[in-house]
């Protein structure tokens, strides 16, 4: 499980700065490894092997090779092995690169997206921000889940400014993203597109309603909206200071469900005059944790 995690986070290790990388294109002498049905040499080439070639890609990236002195290693280092995703994916069904669990190639490519649309971050911004950003739909779902939070920030930011209301979902998913800074621009972002300000003036409409059932039924409905329900956290905050405990309480279980945009949600409420309302949001912050 540990190992699945640490593969499935390999940018993350490799970005950081107590991560040094090896990078073993030829093993020289195996007169000492025993001869075994299920262990023999890899006769295919370094970088046309699967996680050889994401690995190197990605801890060149982040200047992590350490064992530069090796001629074989500085060659590799010299020529930029980076390609596109569609690329990759292309020489994958020709097989041009290979994995030997075939398998791995799923998460492996989810990978190599996300690294390259950090590698590619100024690129792509400057693509849609004079043309439409559908066309680069796939690079850019990729980019908000970038390592950095700077790329997610400001990939979320450009997409808020062109209105693109197809990345309301993904964007979305931003409102419970560990940093604050980029669940901020997912707020502004997500204020300006339209499935946002529909949803959420049908929400609205529903919480105001004065049937009480009502307004408890779309409370306990926000998490079957997935990540789109997280856009509703401002308006569940609101209804903390109900004097109806089942509306009040049906508005704390929801933000409970929500992380970190429900914190974000409630902590204004932490000035509120009605000290129940106030009680309802220290309890909230304190039941999820420190963000």
């Amino acid at each position: 499980k540990s190992l699945k995690g640490a593969v499935a986070g390999i940018d993350v290790l490799f970005a950081s700065a107590v991560c040094e990388v090896i990078v073993l294109p030829t093993i020289h002498d195996l007169s000492d490894l025993r001869v075994s049905p299920t262990c023999t040499k890899n006769r295919r080439e370094y970088i046309s092997r699967g996680w050889c070639l994401v690995e190197l890609c990605i801890a060149k990236y982040f200047g992590r090779v350490v064992n530069t002195m090796l001629a074989k290693t500085r060659s590799l280092l010299g020529v930029d092995h980076a390609i596109q995703p569609e690329e990759f994916e292309r020489r994958l069904v020709l097989g041009d690169i290979v994995f030997t669990i075939a398998a791995d190639k799923i998460g492996a490519l989810v990978l190599y997206k996300r690294f390259h649309a950090t590698m590619g971050k100024d690129a792509l911004l400057a693509a849609i921000k004079d043309g439409p950003a559908e066309p680069h739909k796939e690079a850019l779902t990729s980019g908000l889940s970038a390592l950095h939070w700077r790329v997610r920030r400001d990939i979320t930011q450009a997409l808020g400014a062109k209105k693109a209301n197809d990345f309301a979902t993904p964007i979305a998913g931003l409102l419970i993203d560990p940093d604050f800074r980029v669940r901020i621009a997912a707020q502004e972002a997500l204020a300006r597109m339209r499935p946002v300000k529909n949803l959420t003036a049908e929400m609205s409409e529903k919480l105001r309603d004065e049937d009480l059932e009502v307004r408890v039924e779309a409370l306990r409905g926000l998490a079957k909206l997935g990540h789109m329900g997280l856009t509703q956290a401002g308006g569940a905050a609101h209804l903390l200071s109900h004097r109806d405990v089942f509306v009040s309480k049906a508005a704390k279980d929801a933000l409970l469900q929500m992380g970190l945009a429900g914190a974000d949600a409630v902590a204004p409420w932490l000035a509120d005059r009605d000290a129940q309302t106030r009680d309802a949001a220290q309890e909230i912050l304190v039941q999820l944790g420190p963000a």
